[in-house]
């Protein structure tokens, strides 16, 4: 790989004719999307970038060569002479691919699916579930259902969360006040699909519309995000569709390619998501967070993870009159103090808000995590040294990657994981500290995300063998990082 330069293909099958560009274009479902935009920072980043799948016009699309199953044969793929395939979003193609590959290509499964979705069952199948190199999961949440269902190999797994599409990338100027920009009276949105809770919304909203005057709801949803025809999104939910129309102060508009979405959300003060789906990361609620959106939803699933602290979140415990009920109530709430005569720590929470999506969630961020967790895979040896307890080997090797790649992060921080793990803390943190300290704040806070992301990795893997004290050791030292402590 000269100069760090990697070969990145994405796979992916379903019969969806599309292009890189195609997800600014037209409404597009999150694994579509989220390919799309990570193919594309990984080409700006100066990668070779390949997309294989049904799109009818191959060719360049924003730095991204798309190639089409119907005319790529295998010998044409092992002339990619790829770094790594990545499979998206289902399991079920590995063994053939596999077989189609050259032996030096990694073979990665990228999912945003739940352990309970019918295309996540082929993972049930221990010749599928073990011929990936490596599984890329959204969120903790996500991995552990999959750990619990399917036994998959914590020592594989990486959790690489989504991020927004650069169309919500800096809507706001730094310093300029957010709530100035939101519409009055206020304007609620829904951005999920219909099945996911636009219901209960519909039946509550009159009562938060009572409560506070005027306030109105756009509604931007559809299975068109998914390519289901128009016909069948009406046989479905039609009544749901003509609900909306039908109920005072609410607007049906439908799905939206992304930069007219972000358009319509940086005037939204609610994302009124009255969630009954168990999401595995969600980047509806990324989206209205970069939007500078209060986000009020149920805690199901990744949720927590996802909106990080900044959301109102119900428990849902069975009780649905219960759940509709607080709903309304903290929508209410937070449209009040939006709309206060002190509405200081409104602002103070939105701008904490946008600044932590812009700094942590963008597509160019996780782009570099992914090489780097890449580059990572590639020397293979080292991790299994350090898996297996043999400390003295892992460290040598750790060493011998800084030195060929230094650029490459990851390295550090596994390699002050390796001292961690001897019980050399002090070692541990030199490491991490003199890799950090001459980054700027902007990476050093990018750096630590990584460095945090590795040690519960880790953790995860030491509980999942039965080793508490170690997994509570990592732990502590997590609970310890932060930036100022790394450069002190």
């Amino acid at each position: 790989m000269p100069n760090g330069a990697m070969k990145i293909g994405f796979a992916d099958f379903i019969d969806w004719d599309y292009k890189v560009e195609s997800a600014y274009q037209i409404p597009m479902g999150g694994s579509q999307s989220s390919l799309c935009y990570l193919a594309e920072a990984l080409a700006q980043q100066g990668h070779d970038v390949f997309l294989l799948n049904n799109t009818s016009t191959p060719g360049m699309s924003r730095g991204v060569m798309c190639l089409s199953w119907a005319t790529t044969s295998v010998q044409m793929l092992r002339s990619l002479e790829l770094d790594a395939l990545v499979v998206v979003p289902v399991p079920g193609f590995g063994v053939e691919l596999r077989s189609d590959l050259g032996e030096n290509t990694l073979l990665i499964l990228w999912t945003g699916y739940a352990h309970d979705q019918p295309a996540m069952q082929a993972l049930h199948h221990p010749v599928e579930r073990d011929v990936y190199d490596g599984i890329v999961l959204v969120s903790n949440w996500q991995r552990d259902r999959l750990y619990e269902t399917f036994g998959i190999d914590l020592a594989r797994t990486c959790i690489l969360h989504n991020a927004i599409g650069p169309s919500f990338c800096g809507l706001f100027p730094d310093g300029a006040p957010l709530l100035a920009e939101k519409s009055q009276p206020p304007v609620l949105a829904y951005t999920s699909t219909p099945f996911r809770g636009l219901d209960i919304l519909l039946e509550v909203f009159p009562r938060i519309r009572r409560a506070v005057p005027g306030t109105r709801l756009k509604v931007f949803s559809s299975m068109k995000v998914y390519q289901t025809s128009a016909t069948d999104d009406e046989s479905e939910y039609g009544l749901l569709y003509r609900k909306c129309q039908e109920t005072e102060g609410v607007e049906y508009i439908g799905s939206l390619p992304q930069p007219e979405l972000a358009r319509e959300l940086r005037s939204v003060m609610v994302l009124a998501y009255p969630n009954t789906f168990a999401e595995t990361s969600c980047i509806a609620v990324m989206e209205a967070m970069a939007s500078g959106c209060w986000i009020v939803t149920s805690d199901l699933g990744a949720l927590p993870e996802t909106t990080a602290g900044f959301g109102r979140l119900i428990p849902i415990q069975g009780n649905w009159e219960a759940y509709k009920d607080s709903f309304v109530a903290e929508t209410i709430q937070v449209l009040r103090e939006c709309s206060g005569t002190d509405t200081t720590d409104a602002e103070t929470h939105l701008r904490r808000q946008v600044t932590q999506i812009n700094s942590a969630y963008t597509w160019s961020v996780r782009a570099q995590q992914w090489v780097e967790w890449l580059s990572r895979m590639s020397v293979p040896q080292a991790y299994q040294c350090l898996i297996q307890g043999q400390y003295t080997q892992a460290v040598a090797l750790y060493e011998q990657a800084i030195e060929a790649c230094p650029t490459v992060m990851g390295n550090y921080w596994y390699l002050g994981l390796t001292f961690l793990l001897q019980g050399q803390e002090v070692e541990a943190q030199t490491t991490w500290t003199l890799a950090i300290i001459n980054g700027e704040p902007e990476q050093i806070d990018l750096w630590t995300a990584e460095l945090i992301q590795v040690l519960q990795s880790e953790a995860a893997r030491q509980t999942a063998i039965a080793d508490y004290q170690t997994a509570e050791l990592i732990q502590q030292c997590i609970r310890e990082i932060s930036p100022e402590m790394l450069l002190t």
